[in-house]
């Protein structure tokens, strides 16, 4: 198998240049066998090929299947005129996918472009990334703001109710105006150091460890240095899904109005 992928692969990177922008030629294939520690993620290689007219070096590939998930960022160097291959992880959730794939500079998009990948029917496993039943099984009520919290704002703003009605007795107008700034400085900043001593994600884990469930209490980036796999409800919470596994982790932000769920990945 090893000798029939190399070879399917060299007349891939041989013959393809035209299928890609000015002779940069991408190829996607499966692993010759699965990675334990990449579970619930299917193993995979990138193989990559660019001409010598390209005008910057690539130093990260972005992934992502087209019709959602995670965004998987990989950092490489690969110069004009050289070929490269990056061992992937990425969701078998068809038998066939096309991911879209950019080669990047820092910030700036050096190539993008898109490959098929035709997964081995045995590592098809969408029932592990889009798992309603789980979801039923382990959400619960959304979080909400504590009481010390809200009778907090509620004290705060009487107060300053009371502050600016007092200032109204102030006959000099710009004392009058002083005081009404310093009492809005002053709720503002409360407010601010109140807001932020709450915890605004609460998470718990369920199913011995295997399943990690975040919610928050306002819109909030969260971010782990632990690789997870996102277990979501529909396509349509994968199609909208801004989770980033990269080198560092994962990243992603939590909307107040819904719960996400998150597999550990390499625990099966």
């Amino acid at each position: 198998m090893n000798i029939v992928k190399g070879i399917v692969v060299a007349i891939v990177l041989s013959l393809a240049p035209g299928l890609a922008h000015g002779g940069e030629v991408i190829a996607l294939t499966p692993a010759d066998q699965q990675r334990p520690a990449d579970w619930p993620y299917s193993s995979a290689e990138l193989h990559m090929q660019v001409d010598s007219a390209s005008a910057s070096s690539a130093t990260a590939v972005q992934l992502r299947w087209q019709l959602g998930g995670p965004t998987f960022v990989y950092p490489l160097t690969l110069l004009p005129d050289s070929s490269q291959t990056v061992f992937v992880a990425l969701p078998a959730m068809r038998l066939q996918q096309v991911y879209d794939i950019v080669l990047k500079a820092g910030r700036e998009d050096v190539l993008r472009t898109k490959a098929t990948i035709v997964w081995p029917a045995e590592w098809v496993n969408e029932g592990t990334f889009i798992d309603p039943r789980a979801h039923l099984r382990h959400e619960g009520p959304l979080p909400r703001w504590p009481s010390r919290l809200k009778r907090g704002a509620w004290l705060a703003a009487a107060a300053m109710c009371v502050a600016l009605a007092g200032a109204i007795f102030i006959r000099r107008r710009w004392v009058q105006l002083g005081v009404l700034a310093t009492v809005v400085l002053v709720a503002a900043i409360l407010a601010g150091v109140w807001l932020h001593r709450q915890p605004a994600v609460v998470a718990r884990m369920v199913e011995d460890g295997d399943i990690l469930i975040l919610t928050a209490r306002r819109t909030v980036e969260w971010r782990s240095e632990s690789v997870f796999a996102p277990v979501y409800v529909d396509i349509h919470q994968a199609a909208a899904d801004s989770m980033v596994v990269g080198p560092g982790g994962v990243t992603l932000t939590l909307d107040p109005q819904q719960a996400v769920l998150l597999r550990r990945v390499g625990k099966r």
